[in-house]
């Protein structure tokens, strides 16, 4: 049975007997995603808060946009360059 069975967010064929109590989205997306798991910092290796993951992530994904901001300057630019190129 899935993780999300059972809590009355979904229609379930099968009943989980241990659940007792019906939750909201939002608690059980807290649950899974918030109070259970263990975090770690990458760079540390420590255990860490899911707001810094989440800035951790959020730091990454400015990075890959810059880089995929240069890569694609760099290929427009490379362009110009092969069309001056054929025009010589």
């Amino acid at each position: 049975m899935p993780f999300y069975a059972g809590w009355g967010l979904t229609t379930d064929v099968e009943t989980c007997i241990r659940r007792k109590r019906i939750l909201l989205l939002e608690e059980l997306i807290a649950g899974t995603l918030i109070l259970y798991p263990t975090y770690l910092d990458p760079s540390s290796q420590k255990e860490c808060t899911v707001e810094r993951v989440i800035n951790i992530i959020a730091e990454q994904r400015k990075i890959m946009t810059k880089k995929i901001t240069l890569y694609q300057q760099l290929l427009m630019l490379l362009k110009k360059v092969k069309k001056l190129i054929k025009r010589t």
